[in-house]
């Protein structure tokens, strides 16, 4: 299988979606692509390999710690595009998932213990139901908090990363299966630990999230500057349709 290398990363794709005289989607170097036997790599594709380290370190030993923890973290924010584009190189989900529930805990934790509950996620549930206001004040409702919080967020991001796929696919655009987007969307988890930051953490998570998640939707499925584009305009529509109608539903009845 013919396939085209980027002489500087070793990114690999079909010769259709990276031609010579395109800029590589991972390290942006130009001009300098070759083709190479995916079956019986070169020497050269072999030093490439070995120079690239596996920047997803939580996946990279069968038993990790906090070191490949914070070392995974580190890797996301200094070499994102290239973080990105090894996520398609395994298929496992558990330990994202048990690594992004654990990441919610520890910012929910802490969150809940300088905040308070009022104070957190569910703030806007007691501005909009006052009643739900004696549920928060039950003797357990904190220890409950802690636990079941990261599950719900955990069910956000699958429902986030469905959304994001399906349109990725309905609109041909696609190029990678939807684990891999689930992994993706996982793995920005680890910008939630910017929030413990005393100024402006939270601003400065949600920033790189959008970033980010713009960024790596753009090297996972290699999407052209105009497909972003189509891609986030369709996400804004959706997002602001989803928003906008129910108020005006209700405003019908």
């Amino acid at each position: 299988m013919m396939r085209i290398e980027c002489a500087r990363c070793g990114y690999r794709d079909e010769l259709e979606n990276f031609g010579p005289g395109q800029r590589c989607p991972v390290c942006h170097f130009e001009n300098e692509f070759r083709i190479s036997v995916m079956e019986s790599p070169s020497h050269h594709e072999k030093e490439v390999e070995e120079e690239i380290p596996p920047l997803l370190a939580v996946e990279a030993e069968e038993d990790f710690g906090l070191k490949e923890f914070i070392q995974t973290f580190l890797n996301l924010l200094r070499s994102p595009a290239a973080f990105f584009s090894q996520i398609p190189g395994s298929t496992r989900f558990l330990r994202p998932f048990l690594i992004a529930f654990f990441i919610h805990w520890i910012v929910g934790g802490i969150i809940l213990l300088t905040t308070g509950v009022e104070q957190s996620a569910v703030a806007p549930v007691i501005q909009r139901f006052p009643e739900a206001e004696a549920i928060v004040e039950l003797p357990y409702f904190r220890i409950l908090f802690f636990f079941l919080m990261p599950v719900a967020l955990i069910v956000v991001d699958v429902v986030s990363a469905l959304f994001y796929h399906f349109f990725l696919r309905i609109f041909l655009m696609a190029k990678e299966p939807l684990i891999h987007t689930l992994r993706l969307i996982l793995y920005l988890n680890f910008l939630e630990l910017l929030n413990v930051l005393p100024v402006a953490g939270s601003f400065l998570a949600g920033l790189l999230g959008i970033l980010f998640l713009l960024w790596g939707i753009k090297t996972l499925h290699r999407l052209s500057g105009m497909q972003l584009f189509l891609f986030i305009l369709i996400i804004v529509a959706m997002v602001s349709f989803v928003t906008l109608l129910p108020p005006l539903l209700l405003q019908m009845l």
